[in-house]
């Protein structure tokens, strides 16, 4: 959903499903569990994004302590030393990709300008133009489950996204900090 919006409007959520499904199971539990299962899910995936974050700031600190203040520092490098030269730009990508991990994600104004008319539940879609508070208290006053349903699902899609987005940079960054260590142990052992 981030990159651009293909989901159908609030207003065109097929109200006439059975919110009880088809096991017989009462409408108002159902709607509960619904609910609280998309929020549960909701409440995971922000705490995976801040674990991603963690990591990254973790890293950085780690492979930035070791370029500076390590066996190799990035003061000490030359040309005519390829191994200080590989953890120099092992440390730099791998800085840069923790970064990348670290950097705020959230949809673009074309994006946002009409999610709102999805999605009433993630942050963006509350600072759409064409959205005041007071619209997002009336709907709220008056939202069918099934809508509310709708744009958590939404909202959960779009933050698993990010999420997925992140870890991937996050693992490439990993990967440049095994070359950092690599690099290290290969100058302590005496084979480079």
């Amino acid at each position: 959903m981030a990159k651009s919006l293909k989901a159908n409007p609030l207003e065109t959520v097929d109200l006439s499903q059975p919110l009880a499904g088809s096991e017989g199971v009462d409408p108002n539990h159902a709607s509960r569990l619904r609910v609280q299962v998309l929020l549960d899910q909701h409440a995971s995936l922000v705490q995976q994004t801040q674990f991603a974050d963690t990591k990254a700031g973790g890293l950085v600190t780690l492979v930035g302590l070791l370029a500076l203040k390590g066996p190799l520092p990035m003061a000490g490098m030359t040309m005519s030393d390829p191994i200080s030269l590989a953890a120099g730009s092992f440390a730099g990508l791998c800085i840069l990709f923790c970064m990348l991990t670290a950097f705020p994600r959230y949809p673009g104004r074309k994006v946002r300008a009409h999610l709102a008319d999805v999605d009433r539940f993630s942050w963006p879609s509350l600072t759409s133009r064409k959205f005041s508070g007071e619209d997002y208290a009336r709907y709220m006053h008056t939202a069918e489950v099934s809508q509310v349903v709708h744009s958590i699902a939404l909202s959960n899609s779009a933050v698993s996204a990010i999420l997925l987005r992140k870890f991937q940079m996050l693992r490439v960054g990993f990967m440049f900090g095994c070359g950092v260590f690599f690099a290290v142990f290969l100058r302590h052992a005496g084979l480079a």
